[in-house]
């Protein structure tokens, strides 16, 4: 079996959970405040387009940004992880999570087409 997890290696999860939960927020409360200014009208704006709309300042690219980092955080949490795992030398848990950030890798790219 793999070694005892150490507490600093477990910061690394925790504190890309959080920074993703607070930039959400951020980007969220932004764009809602955006959207509320305007009458509460935006678009949906494709993943192509999210920086270009951010960049402009429209409501819509803040609140786009916000659910990509949500979604990124998790890939990212995913990611740390499997190097913890593959660390821990419990390579089960690693191919695990690994297997699973491909999965998303995979379903994004065949999204796309």
């Amino acid at each position: 079996m793999g070694r005892a997890a150490d507490p600093g290696e477990r910061t690394v999860v925790v504190r890309i959970l959080r920074g993703g939960l607070w930039a959400f927020v951020a980007l969220t409360a932004v764009g809602l405040a955006l959207a509320w200014g305007s009458g509460l009208r935006s678009r949906p704006v494709a993943p192509g387009q999210v920086l270009a709309a951010l960049l402009a300042g429209r409501p819509e690219g803040f609140l786009a940004a916000g659910i990509l980092v949500l979604l990124g955080t998790q890939a990212a949490r995913l990611v740390a992880l499997a190097a913890r795992f593959a660390g821990e030398g419990d390579r089960r848990f690693a191919a695990v999570a690994a297997s699973v950030v491909l999965v998303l890798v995979a379903g994004t790219a065949l999204g796309r087409s």
